[in-house]
């Protein structure tokens, strides 16, 4: 009977021992934002969407870090770079569009937002029902001082197979 309570002790003990080693080994850390950082990107991601909707390329541009860089497949193949060439494409995006439209009614849907440290990330879904097609973006932004700024953002359209 002493074995077996010695046996049973040493195995208890062992279970102990993983536990707390596993526990002291978590990977979780702390929560990647707090919410005056993620209030911080919310705020700057609605200040460059209502830029956006009101065709308005220099209050885009306020937005844009010195050296941002972009993925915009409908205005060119390779990456663009620096605030002078994202502001570019904005403003042939405006030039464009205005003729035709006084305002935009973009509105992003399933949108996430992390925080960590000085960068943050966007990601959220336009949907157009005609056609059919889901423009997806991300965005990072860096703390720069008090604000937030866009460092990149990446733009892919999703077009539905026709039914």
């Amino acid at each position: 009977m002493f074995v077996y309570a010695a046996k049973m002790t040493r195995f208890r003990f062992a279970l102990l021992f993983v536990a707390l080693i596993t526990a002291s080994c978590s990977t979780a850390g702390p929560p990647l934002s707090n919410s005056a950082d993620e209030a911080g990107v919310r705020a700057a991601m609605s200040g460059f969407m209502d830029a956006l909707n009101a065709l308005d390329a220099n209050a885009m541009s306020s937005f844009f870090a010195e050296d941002i860089t972009a993925f915009v497949p409908v205005a060119q193949d390779d990456r663009v770079q620096g605030r002078d060439a994202v502001t570019r494409i904005f403003r042939n995006f405006v030039a464009r569009t205005k003729p035709a439209t006084a305002r935009l009614h973009l509105v992003p849907e399933d949108l996430e937002i992390q925080v960590s440290g000085n960068l943050g990330i966007v990601t959220f879904n336009i949907r157009d029902k005609a056609p059919d097609v889901t423009r997806r973006r991300t965005f990072v932004f860096v703390r720069s001082g008090n604000r937030w700024l866009i460092r990149h953002f990446h733009a892919s359209d999703f077009v539905a197979a026709a039914k």
